[in-house]
């Protein structure tokens, strides 16, 4: 904890600070995973509309590049990461000892 006089409110605002910032990083990766699930409904429906024509198949290769690339699953790490820094930064203004 920081010593000296408002040393205390200094690291309650650098907390509320970081908690702030989370939250707006939490909601930024909610939005690119509502935009990836509705990605991945379009290439669905386009792949599955083409396969019933029996058409041309670059609708089915992209969504298996989309599903390949596994987007979900870095979105989901992406989010762990977000959490485990902010815990990591809020116990380094907090000094707390193991």
């Amino acid at each position: 904890m920081v010593e000296g006089k408002g040393g205390r409110d200094y690291a309650v605002d650098w907390k509320r600070r970081v908690k702030a910032a989370e939250k707006a990083l939490l909601d930024l990766h909610a939005e690119a995973v509502s935009h990836l699930e509705a990605e991945h409904r379009a290439k669905k429906f386009a792949a599955e509309r083409v396969f019933r024509r029996h058409d041309n198949n670059a609708e089915a290769a992209e969504l298996q590049r989309f599903e390949k690339a596994e987007p979900f699953k870095w979105a989901a790490m992406g989010r762990t990461s977000i959490q485990i820094g902010v815990m990591e930064l809020i116990r380094a203004i907090s000094q707390q000892s193991s």
